[in-house]
């Protein structure tokens, strides 16, 4: 009995097997960045509120995966957009300091539904970093935060050699911006939404 078992398991694991099952995608992607919590809030000595908080802006990006077999796989992906940092005073914008950043995940998915269905939904979770650049953190030393990402998407197959996927990815961190030697400036934890087509 544990001879026909080992001779399957073999069969199923076998190179040509699993190069038959392994799916690579390459997919370039538009969508829109959206910050949901300012970086910063401070209430000054005459009560007024100040708040600085990220650009919602358009973003493109890539991504990156390999089906390992039909529900399980893994990708990486990377975002960019021109988001500035805008400055509010009493919930009245102020200023925008241009800037960009720049995320990149590497995370494991699972893809739920039949396997030659027409549509799919598609969770993922992994780490990710979020850079920071341009005159918004002009001055700074310490610009890239880590943080766990997670994301949902629904998957259409338009041909069987073709699919398209939405996505929305969540990112979270708490940024620190290091002004100088022993000047540190703890910002609100970050929750961002990368809302992507492709």
């Amino acid at each position: 009995m544990r001879r026909p078992l080992l001779l399957l398991a073999l069969a199923i694991l076998s190179p040509n097997s699993l190069a038959a099952q392994v799916q690579a995608e390459l997919t370039y992607r538009i969508g829109a960045f959206v910050a949901l919590e300012d970086l910063e809030a401070t209430v000054n000595a005459s009560g007024n509120s100040l708040t600085t908080k990220q650009e919602t802006k358009f973003s493109i990006g890539a991504r990156l995966g390999v089906w390992l077999i039909r529900f399980f796989g893994l990708e990486s992906t990377v975002e960019y957009n021109r988001s500035g940092r805008t400055s509010f005073l009493n919930g009245v914008p102020q200023s925008t300091i241009g800037g960009h950043l720049l995320a990149a995940s590497a995370r494991g998915v699972l893809r739920l539904g039949q396997p030659d269905g027409p549509i799919a939904l598609v969770l993922s979770g992994g780490g990710g970093l979020v850079d920071r650049g341009g005159a918004a953190v002009a001055g700074l030393s310490t610009r890239t935060d880590f943080g766990p990402v997670a994301g949902a998407g629904l998957r259409v197959n338009l041909t069987p050699d073709v699919a398209a996927r939405i996505d929305v990815d969540g990112y979270t961190y708490r940024p620190e911006f290091i002004e100088a030697p022993g000047q540190t400036i703890t910002g609100k934890r970050q929750y961002d939404l990368w809302i992507t087509f492709g």
